[in-house]
């Protein structure tokens, strides 16, 4: 729905990648994923390589990566010192 808003799909891909970071922000780190997911694959499927944003979309999918995987950890050790 929201793709249809816009006139390309560079300008789509700008959008949802400042999205997953507005979500890793209060950190709703799964959306965030999502978004920013799908970004990286409308740059990979649609975009020139040699655009600089491919940088911020790879870097920002990184980041989230790196916080959904700490928040999993948080959460399986808290698991553990409840047993």
């Amino acid at each position: 729905m929201m793709e249809r808003e816009f006139k390309d799909k560079h300008t789509y891909e700008i959008f949802l990648n400042y999205l997953g970071v507005s979500y890793a922000m209060i950190n709703d780190y799964k959306i965030a994923f999502t978004h920013v997911k799908q970004a990286s694959q409308i740059h990979y499927n649609n975009v020139c390589s040699n655009r600089i944003e491919v940088c911020d979309v790879y870097s920002n999918l990184g980041d989230i990566c790196m916080k959904f995987l700490a928040e999993i950890h948080q959460q399986q050790q808290r698991y553990q010192s409840e047993k």
